[in-house]
């Protein structure tokens, strides 16, 4: 008999046992949601209500048998395409998503939160309700404003830093320019009188003469007007707008504006351009001031060791085929650049001038301004035997 009723198998446990484990797994649950730090809420599709929420929800004003427009945005209807919401969202993908929302709590103040909505489905497969919970990042918005702001300021600043340093480079021009305007002008002025003279005299002018007296008005006021024009182009400010740029024509600018000046100094300056007219995309503006920049350092370079006679500034461009990128280079014969300099050298206010010669500023303008074209510079110097600079920014077709 003892064998036959070990046979006998034990009820199950009790209604009442299952009920208590059922409470236990409940007040389990309830007590992870409502540990959670962010709101957390459940929201039928079909009503929009609320069917679940947890403290950190009950604290934003939100119930249950509520309606979530009603809590989070203070509407009488829900949401519409322009607060994205991310019921419909879940709904029409299937899946989680994380949206950026405006919510209002119960006092009406704004907050930015970051939604995230997760499915539930019924047997079908289809979404039956949506799990939400908000984070609330008005703290990083505003941070992020801020930060867009003080970003826009900078930038500002430093595009009216650029057209300073322009300014003052005009100011270095003055004397060439004044003398390369002023050669053209006198060729202009003596023809133009000779012409004048000739016609009070009432003497007859060969045709041949008349063109030859003209050709040279016409060439000299050419050359004015392309110094002009270049001095035009780099005092231009700069208006942030990239386009294709020829590379020889912005070497042949810069240099059009400085060879006058460099002559007058008995510093040599000489083209090797490549014979193919290779393009970048970038503002013209600030791509001169980048080569005349250098130059105005390689002129004080090649001065240091030569202050008479003998300096050499050596323009050049060519493409690189391993890269894809368009070279400027820019090089000098004068005293070259310590080699615990060279580290330094794009650094904001690092300068190894004299006190008035410079502020040390150029570099690092020129260092950020061919970064902002996705490009880079490179620096090969040695002592008493000059400096290479080599930009390289990409090409275009």
């Amino acid at each position: 008999m003892a064998d036959e009723k070990s046979l006998i198998k034990q009820p199950p446990d009790s209604i009442e046992q299952l009920e208590k484990e059922n409470r236990k797994q409940c007040d389990f649950n309830e007590k992870v949601i409502n540990s959670l730090e962010y709101p957390f809420y459940v929201v039928s599709v079909t009503d929009y209500k609320l069917v679940l929420c947890n403290k950190a929800a009950q604290k934003k004003g939100v119930s249950v048998g509520n309606y979530c427009y009603r809590v989070t945005h203070h509407r009488e209807t829900p949401c519409t395409e322009e607060h994205h919401c991310p019921l419909l969202e879940v709904t029409k993908l299937k899946k989680s998503v994380i949206t950026e929302h405006t919510h209002y709590d119960d006092t009406g103040k704004e907050n930015f939160v970051e939604v995230h909505g997760d499915p539930v489905f019924d047997e079908n497969g289809e979404v039956v309700q949506m799990i939400e919970y908000s984070i609330d990042i008005t703290a990083r918005k505003q941070a992020e404003e801020k930060l867009k702001a003080a970003y826009e300021l900078l930038k500002q600043t430093q595009s009216q830093l650029i057209q300073s340093a322009k300014m003052a480079s005009l100011g270095l021009l003055a004397g060439g320019v004044a003398h390369e305007v002023n050669n053209p002008l006198t060729g202009v002025l003596n023809n133009a009188q000779l012409l004048k003279m000739m016609l009070e005299q009432k003497n007859e002018i060969p045709p041949s003469d008349l063109m030859e007296y003209l050709e040279v008005i016409t060439e000299s006021a050419m050359r004015c007007k392309s110094i002009v024009s270049s001095l035009l182009d780099f005092a231009h400010v700069s208006k942030n707008t990239y386009v294709p740029l020829s590379i020889n024509e912005l070497v042949e600018k810069v240099e059009n504006l400085v060879k006058n000046e460099l002559n007058l100094q008995n510093i040599k300056i000489q083209k090797e351009l490549s014979p193919n007219n290779y393009k970048i995309l970038g503002d013209p503006q600030l791509i001169l001031q980048v080569i005349f920049d250098i130059i105005v350092n390689a002129k004080w370079a090649v001065k240091k060791k030569f202050p008479s006679a003998g300096g050499l500034i050596t323009l050049g461009t060519s493409y690189d085929q391993k890269t894809g990128n368009v070279c400027i280079s820019i090089s000098d014969n004068g005293i070259g650049i310590p080699e615990d300099n060279l580290d330094k050298i794009f650094e904001p206010f690092f300068t190894t001038k004299e006190v008035g010669e410079g502020t040390g500023l150029g570099l690092s303008i020129v260092y950020s301004i061919v970064k902002s074209h996705k490009g880079t510079i490179e620096l090969q110097s040695q002592i008493n035997q000059g400096t290479t600079f080599t930009i390289k920014i990409p090409k275009i077709d």
